[in-house]
Order: structure tokens, then C-alpha cells, then sequence
């Protein structure tokens, strides 16, 4: 009789204890998961908007004549010697 009310509660105990360490992962997610969004929250409301420009930022002020490097050149009808020998292999 015994042996089996100390079985009875040891395992009770141990049901509790699992119950508390559920409750207990459970709550630390959802608090580690609210944390997480308010400081992404406090990141993109108050720190992220803070980054300004400093000085004009009309496209007018700009210069970007320099820049035409980057465009293709205009065809002006010409072939190349290797698009002429392409053509006359053919």
C-alpha cells in the first residue's frame, strides 16, 4: 500500500513538473516572440526614419552627363567584318 501511494506521488509530481515546464516554454515563445516585434516595431518606426539625407535632394542639382556610359551605342546601320564573314559563310 505503500509503495504504491509513493508511486502514486512521484508521478503526480512529475505530471506537475512537465505541466509547469510546458507552460513555461510556451510562455517564454510567446514573450520572446512579442519582444522580437516590438523591437522590430521600435526599429522601423523610430530608428529607421531617423537616416535622413542631408542637403538638396532635387534631380535637378545632379549632374549625369557622366553617366551616358553605361547606355548601348546607336546603331548607325554599319555591319562588322565578323558579321560580313558570318554572312558570306552562309
Amino acid at each position: 500500500m505503500i509503495p504504491m501511494l509513493l508511486y502514486s506521488a512521484a508521478s503526480l509530481i512529475v505530471n506537475v513538473i512537465f505541466k509547469w515546464i510546458g507552460t513555461l516554454t510556451s510562455v517564454s515563445l510567446v514573450l520572446f516572440v512579442l519582444l522580437g516585434g516590438g523591437a522590430a516595431f521600435y526599429y522601423f518606426k523610430f530608428i529607421k526614419p531617423k537616416q535622413n539625407v542631408k542637403g538638396s535632394t532635387d534631380l535637378e542639382d545632379f549632374d549625369f552627363e557622366d553617366y551616358d556610359e553605361d547606355e548601348p551605342e546607336a546603331d548607325t546601320g554599319e555591319v562588322s567584318k565578323e558579321e560580313e564573314t558570318e554572312e558570306e559563310a552562309l
